[in-house]
């Protein structure tokens, strides 16, 4: 596979990154780590909001350990696609914390963890499904390449600092995997609901506010169509369009630099559909 180089106890995760005897839980834990010590650190003053988020994202990430069989690198089948639904929460709550200058350093290294994670699990799936010992679907060649497809795109959005994109394809690469292999894994059931898709629009208030001179706005959209997303002056006239085109469903964030702009209150607003939302930032120099 052009995607995993792998020797015995070892995983080469990229042309960038050394190959490591960790497994795929271990990368887990170690971002879970990261994310305690932000909450236990007295010196970070955490405000009610982020304090939440982040503890929120520390309990999925370990109910979501648990989920790992006792290799480390597989995972409980049935709990497969609520594992990655927990991650996917996960860092669509911590991810527009990676601006924050006193452990967003932080954030960004559990968000790599999580990432170097994600890729040990999906190619050690992938390398099953592609012996003809485990697989059993008559359109292998295709499904295959599916897999191939939805961890080349995994890569490439992470690569876009689009975190939570990221994992949605991390989690059709695993399901494709596991289909080829036999696995009826059907969103809907029981134990394999899957709510990475968002199910409704929405806007978050941007990270941080006040900011100088960058700040990150997320937003959500359940269907495919025409998203616009533009920052007006307090006086109503237009500043810059981040966001005029059509996307796909999921989760998004844009940052807005400022640098250019005079300290003041400003508004952006997203349309969709029928759905618009504005929300107030302030620019402080």
């Amino acid at each position: 596979s052009k995607f995993l180089i792998t020797t015995k106890g070892s995983f080469y995760i990229s042309q960038y990154v050394n190959p490591t005897d960790n497994n795929a839980a271990a990368y887990f834990t170690k971002a879970l780590a990261l994310l305690n010590n932000i909450l236990n650190n007295p010196n970070y003053k955490l405000d009610k909001n982020t304090k939440k988020n982040i503890s929120t994202a520390a309990g999925l990430i370990s109910t979501s350990i648990g989920y790992f069989l006792n290799d480390g690198n597989h995972l409980n089948t049935k709990k497969g696609l609520t594992f990655y639904s927990n991650i996917s929460t996960a860092v669509n709550d911590i991810y527009s914390y990676v601006s924050d200058p006193n452990f967003g350093d932080n954030i960004l290294q559990a968000l790599d963890y999580i990432y170097q994670g994600s890729y040990i699990i999906d190619n050690v799936v992938r390398n099953e499904a592609d012996n003809p010992i485990y697989y059993s679907v008559s359109n292998y060649t295709s499904a295959i390449n599916s897999v191939n497809s939805e961890i080349g795109k995994a890569i490439l959005e992470y690569n876009k600092s689009n975190y939570v994109n990221s994992l949605n394809h991390w989690t059709n690469a695993w399901k494709f995997a596991e289909n080829i292999m036999g696995a009826n894994l059907k969103k809907g059931s029981e134990d394999n609901s899957i709510v990475n898709i968002p199910k409704e629009y929405s806007l978050g208030q941007n990270y941080p506010n006040p900011f100088n001179p960058s700040t990150v706005i997320k937003y959500q959209i359940p269907k495919k169509g025409l998203v616009t997303l533009r920052i007006y002056d307090i006086l109503g006239r237009l500043v810059s369009t981040l966001v005029d085109g059509e996307q796909n469903p999921g989760y998004y964030n844009i940052t807005w630099n400022a640098s250019k702009y005079s300290s003041g209150i400003y508004f952006y607003r997203i349309q969709s559909g029928t759905f618009s939302s504005t929300k107030k930032l302030i620019l402080l120099k």
